[in-house]
């Protein structure tokens, strides 16, 4: 599964260089982040037939993996890591947060996108 995005991670690593030379580049950070929630989508639903399949999701775990990575080295590039340590911990305990779990079929998720919008227009780095 890997494989067949083999084109989209070399375009998302190209748009994650053009963000790391230029962070104030804001259209590229949308992009890179519009690109990044769509093939997530896409390989969650096809995690889910998978699995009603009741076959194998491990490519798409692998997958999903790496896209969430991608996800992770936008925030490296404007939060420091010792803030971002901070946030995996659950507020009431030492305990790491739960995974978020999939995006697809969240009613909340167009709110997030609409607020990511909203940031980058006012000229705000938001991050999902």
């Amino acid at each position: 599964m890997i494989g067949q995005y083999k084109t989209a991670l070399a375009t998302l690593k190209g748009l994650l260089n053009s963000l790391k030379q230029d962070p104030k580049n804001l259209a590229h950070l949308l992009e890179l982040q519009l690109m990044i929630s769509r093939y997530i989508k896409r390989i969650e639903e096809r995690s889910q037939k998978l699995r009603r399949m009741q076959k194998s999701t491990l490519a798409a775990q692998k997958a999903l993996f790496i896209l969430k990575s991608f996800g992770d080295a936008i925030a490296f590039l404007y939060i420091s890591r010792f803030n971002l340590k901070q946030l995996s911990f659950d507020l009431d305990s030492e305990r790491l947060k739960k995974d978020a779990g999939f995006i697809t079929g969240k009613s909340g998720f167009q709110n997030e996108l609409n607020q990511l919008k909203m940031y980058i227009d006012m000229g705000y780095p938001g991050l999902l």
